[in-house]
């Protein structure tokens, strides 16, 4: 169990899957709400399932941490696709032409934790969220390969949070 101050704990059911710790830096993975002013950055160490807990006096709230591991030859392939455009019909531009700019959208694990790696493919291949309302912008209903599919993901999932 951590305490963050001012009666807020927050604890991990099984911390050899993650840890969790105050986070020197904006922008961690997740955001302390107290009046304490805080953030809290889980960090994984091991793919699994289990619940984070904060408490706060009497109130208390869970949530379910999944970690998953991604194969490196993956990673590689969505690394690449992200990073390269390959734009030979008009829809291979590489993702960092617009989300890697400044003023870019934010597609780090921060903003995508609340997906699941099926339906953040969906948006990203559709342009449209779980939901079925479209992303915003740009026609973003991308072209990937059968092997750029996993391999966007684990790449997004790797990126550091923005702050």
């Amino acid at each position: 169990m951590w305490a963050v101050g001012r009666g807020v704990t927050w604890s991990i059911a099984d911390p050899s899957i993650a840890t969790i710790e105050r986070a020197s830096s904006p922008g961690a993975a997740l955001r302390s709400t107290g009046d304490d002013g805080g953030d809290i950055l889980v960090t994984a160490l091991r793919p699994g399932t289990t619940t984070i807990t904060v408490r706060a006096g009497s109130a208390i709230a869970t949530s379910t941490l999944v970690v998953h591991r991604y194969a490196a030859t993956n990673y590689a392939i969505g690394e690449r696709r992200y990073n390269t455009s390959d734009d030979t019909n008009g829809r291979r531009a590489a993702c960092a032409s617009c989300h890697g700019v400044t003023n870019g959208v934010d597609q780090s694990p921060a903003i995508q934790s609340s997906y699941a790696d099926d339906d953040l493919l969906s948006a990203i291949t559709t342009g449209k969220y779980k939901d079925g309302s479209a992303l915003r912008g740009v026609d973003h209903a991308m072209n990937l390969t059968a092997a750029e599919k996993p391999g966007i993901v684990a790449y997004l999932r790797a990126l550091p949070p923005r702050s």
